[in-house]
């Protein structure tokens, strides 16, 4: 085999932005709005609240190439999430329901919200990271030459 016909197609693609500000701030903000939604708080405002953050978040993420942290998204906010859940809870349902109800939504529930919080951010990121991939073409494809040179 000669050597001079090997070729070695290098594709690159970074993230741009810094998505775990992002991603800090938006944990945040839905554990803002799971307590006002559990504790029965103008639930409307909180959900158009995570809503809103969530779609802007997914913007974020897709627009910025960082379509990857949309996986831990949901872990990182149950993390801040879970006691202002139980807590949520307890105010609405009363000491003893509450604690029972918040830590069954916490633990197993949790599995639920955060699938729909993955698939809700992954849905609305990805024709934001289709868009970003046509307006922002970049020369990320390197094709080298073992003798020498770069296309």
């Amino acid at each position: 085999m000669d050597p001079r016909s090997t070729v070695i197609i290098r594709y690159r693609e970074s993230a741009r932005g810094v998505p775990g500000i992002a991603v800090f701030i938006w944990s945040i903000i839905m554990a803002v709005s799971i307590f006002g939604i559990s504790a029965h708080l103008a639930s409307s405002f909180f959900e158009i609240l995570a809503v809103t953050s969530t779609f802007l978040l997914a913007a974020y993420l897709g627009w910025f190439k960082s379509m990857g942290i949309i996986f831990f998204a949901p872990i990182v906010s149950w993390l801040f999430a879970w006691f202002p859940l139980i807590v949520g809870m307890m105010i609405h349902e009363g000491f003893i329901s509450g604690l029972f109800w918040g830590v069954l939504w916490a633990t197993i529930g949790w599995v639920v919200i955060g699938g729909a919080e993955f698939l809700a951010l992954f849905l609305m990121a990805l024709p934001f990271r289709i868009v970003s991939g046509i307006v922002h073409h970049d020369d990320n494809i390197v094709i080298e030459r073992p003798w020498g040179g770069t296309r």
